[in-house]
């Protein structure tokens, strides 16, 4: 069973281009996919991994502060200050809220809070616990929440959702020592990055300074002569309250004295990878159009490109074929017809006239297959070119003298000086052949009664004829098998240009033509 070939049919740019544009979002969307789904669990679990990481942290802390009192009673303000100062650090970092409970009493937790640590020295350093809440109000102003910063501690933490703090420097405050606790006076608010912000001033009650001692730095530094006193802290922890049914027992460990140290948690405020890394999707996501949009751009081009030389090529054969057809069915039914008036007897008076058109018919078939010969010679590039000296005005006289019938049926006159003729360093046979194709060519289409002018000098070759007919595409017609005008009928197979362009680009020469006004022109470049 034989299969019939596949018609090429005439490939359009945008149809190519569509496919191509579905191909490569196809291709380059599943890509992205992939990359995005492999980043967002590598996300989730560096995520997870920092969770068990901080909490695990936050345990041991804790556990340390505790792991040696017996009872609550032995629990000092220092210890629940230091617990204070590590759960507001833990909410800071990852928005969960943690209550701490020794023996089953609640002894701190994350809501908010303010802590300050008062340096002395290296050796000597107290954390503090702000003494009542309320004071927290004078921190919770439109200026003071400018200065406010998201507390961001590595990419590690980026899949959590940081709380913001607010850093002060305290220069006047009241401190009880023993139970770690103060009452800040003037406080400075300063931005993570060192930026001063306003100056808050507070008159604590009367009530609250009872056990408190009034510190101020600039005082102390005087005194001591120590100068790198100072007093620094942050506002930060859980500013809502949070209830119980949205916390679960996590942590519970003996601390040796059979005393229970347990933890009661939410869970971590986290996001998701499209919030944190929002603006680098959005690149990514252009980058994805332009990758897209160019990449159809860059294969339909190619896929065109080839689908069009195939195309070409198709059509090339297919018109090739026709024109092969026609040139030679013509001659065989002049033939046929005189052989059958032969063959039945027909007019025996006109034997020798019909003889006669018989050798015409098969010379001029005989000439049509020759060209066909040629023009597949000529498209040979692997033929090899022998060079020789070669007179220019010899061979131009030559071909004149070929052409001495066809001229002379035309009136034609051929203006050629053999004066400024060069002699040229090629292959004879080839020159002769694209010079003869040209000036055939020449002759051929020339009008009756006219001039052909053939000038030679070292440059190249100019030939001029004055035309019978209208060239109807100057820029197809060195293509094989096109004449210059659809209604010729001069027996020529539309070859002769194509030849002499074959052979002459293996002399490396150039074959130029134009037409100027009724002027035909063609011009060989030796240069």
């Amino acid at each position: 069973m034989t299969t019939r070939r596949k018609v090429i049919t005439k490939p359009s740019f945008i149809i190519t281009y569509a496919i191509s544009f579905v191909i490569m979002f196809v291709v380059l969307g599943f890509i992205g996919t992939l990359i995005y789904l492999v980043a967002d669990f590598a996300f989730n679990g560096n995520a997870d991994t920092f969770r068990l990481f901080t909490e695990k942290e936050l345990d041991c802390e804790i556990a340390d502060y505790l792991n040696k009192d017996k009872n609550i009673h032995d629990v000092t303000g220092k210890q629940i200050a230091g617990i204070k100062e590590s759960l507001v650090n833990h909410y800071s970092k990852t928005g969960q809220y943690i209550q701490v409970l020794f023996d089953g009493e609640r002894i701190a937790d994350s809501s908010q809070t303010a802590i300050m640590t008062y340096y002395i020295s290296d050796e000597l350093s107290y954390t503090l616990e702000i003494a009542d809440k309320k004071y927290l109000e004078y921190f919770n102003t439109p200026e003071v929440n400018r200065f406010k910063d998201n507390a961001v501690y590595g990419s590690e933490l980026e899949a959590l959702r940081h709380q913001p703090v607010v850093h002060f420097n305290c220069d006047e405050f009241y401190v009880d020592l023993e139970n770690n606790k103060f009452i800040p006076v003037v406080s400075r608010i300063v931005s993570g990055l060192g930026e001063s912000g306003p100056v808050i001033r507070i008159s604590p009650d009367e009530n609250d300074l009872k056990g408190f001692t009034l510190i101020k730095i600039t005082e102390e530094i005087e005194k001591t002569d120590m100068q790198h006193i100072e007093a620094f802290g942050t506002v930060a922890g859980c500013e809502v309250s949070v209830s119980e049914d949205q916390m679960t027992e996590l942590f519970d460990i003996s601390n040796g004295y059979d005393k229970r140290i347990g933890m009661k948690k939410t869970f971590f405020s986290t996001k998701y990878f499209y919030d944190v890394y929002r603006s680098r999707i959005s690149i990514g996501i252009i980058l994805f159009a332009v990758c897209v949009v160019m990449g159809a751009l860059i294969s339909a081009t190619i896929r065109y490109n080839i689908n069009k030389r195939n195309y070409e090529i198709y059509e090339y054969r297919r018109q090739t074929t026709n024109a092969m057809a026609h040139d030679l069915k013509t001659p065989i039914a002049s033939i046929i017809a005189y052989s059958e008036l032969l063959e039945n007897n027909v007019d025996a008076g006109n034997r020798e006239l019909y003889l006669a058109k018989i050798n015409e018919t098969a010379a001029q078939m005989n000439n049509s297959v020759n060209n066909i010969l040629q023009f597949s010679r000529s498209e040979n590039a692997a033929i090899p070119v022998s060079k020789s000296e070669v007179k220019v005005a010899e061979i131009v006289k030559n071909i004149i003298s070929d052409n001495e019938q066809k001229i002379g049926e035309k009136g034609l006159k051929v203006d050629f000086d053999e004066k400024t003729a060069p002699t040229l360093n090629t292959d004879k046979e080839l020159f002769r052949q694209a010079l003869g194709n040209l000036i055939n060519n020449a002759v051929l289409y020339s009008k009756d009664n006219t001039s052909v002018t053939i000038e030679c000098n070292d440059e190249g070759i100019k030939i001029t004829n004055v035309m019978a007919e209208p060239v109807e595409d100057i820029n197809k017609i060195k293509e094989p098998f096109i004449k210059g005008s659809s209604s010729r009928e001069n027996g020529g197979t539309g070859l002769g240009l194509a030849i002499a362009e074959n052979d002459l680009a293996m002399l490396k020469y150039t074959l130029n033509i134009k037409t100027e006004s009724e002027l035909f022109v063609c011009t060989v470049d030796f240069k």
